[in-house]
């Protein structure tokens, strides 16, 4: 699940969680994105993923969060219609860093 951010880029959803793309795409089938937890600039949150094409994993050890996760801002997501179901691998706009928060 993804939601859109104010400035109209894409957060990934994991566990409750919002994460941000802070990569771009790399490997040799430029299906590999590194992501951050959206509060690591506010909070220096230090959770990251990393997925390669649909499968996610852990990138920094452990997923912890130095904060609550954020299920009210994903429910208010949700009912606005700001969501979207989609693979990793089909958005295009994930390794456009001007297009990310």
């Amino acid at each position: 699940m993804f939601i859109s951010s104010r400035k109209g880029g894409l957060q990934l959803v994991h566990r409750n969680y919002m994460y941000r793309s802070n990569l771009r795409r790399q490997g040799p089938e430029k299906n590999i994105v590194y992501w951050e937890c959206a509060k690591n600039r506010t909070l220096k949150c230090r959770a990251r993923l990393k997925s390669v094409g649909n499968s996610l994993y852990i990138s920094n050890r452990e997923e912890d969060h130095n904060h609550p996760c954020e299920s009210l801002r994903i429910v208010d997501a949700s009912k606005a219609g700001n969501v979207t179901y989609s693979d990793i691998p089909s958005l295009k706009n994930v390794n456009d860093r001007s297009k990310m928060e």
